[in-house]
């Protein structure tokens, strides 16, 4: 099976917020909404028994509170994601090898900056998981936050 049956298009809004963006810079602020969801005090321990409807509540306020500043401070952010997504989704039909050389042949044709090449590159050999409906990604919750914020109208998915 070629991984390109895998795929499906999706619009980033459909993507679930994040859920636990551990290495985000404002994940302190994550875990203050979360807490306030949990009906906790803002300095309190880890909502360790947050449910999954607290944590979706408050990946949604997370996503709302980040201002232009946050989302410049990101280097996830500072890609251009719809260069990038539609990048993956030409390549998706075209590429002839998948192997990373590849897919820098076609990412080359399509004369992609190398940061964009990277981010696009990234959506295909280490792709956004995600199966439709589901409540959380596997992989790819930085991408998917940069990807809903660009306003790129589809993005490659790996579904199962």
């Amino acid at each position: 099976m070629e991984p390109r049956e895998s795929y499906r298009l999706v619009s980033p809004t459909e993507l679930p917020y994040a859920h636990n963006p551990y290495r985000c810079a404002h994940r302190a602020r994550y875990v203050d909404l979360l807490r306030a969801e949990c009906g906790l005090a803002p300095d309190g321990p880890w909502p360790s028994d947050a449910t999954r409807s607290n944590e979706r509540a408050a990946g949604r306020s997370f996503d709302a509170s980040l201002s232009c500043d946050d989302r410049a401070a990101c280097p996830y952010h500072r890609g251009d994601w719809q260069l990038a997504a539609s990048a993956a989704i030409t390549a998706l039909g075209e590429a002839e090898d998948w192997d990373p050389w590849g897919l820098r042949d076609c990412f080359e044709q399509l004369a992609l900056d190398e940061a964009t090449a990277r981010w696009a590159e990234s959506l295909l050999t280490h792709p956004i998981r995600w199966a439709e409906g589901a409540e959380y990604l596997t992989n790819g919750q930085h991408r998917a936050c940069a990807l809903r914020h660009s306003g790129a109208p589809a993005v490659p998915v790996l579904t199962p």
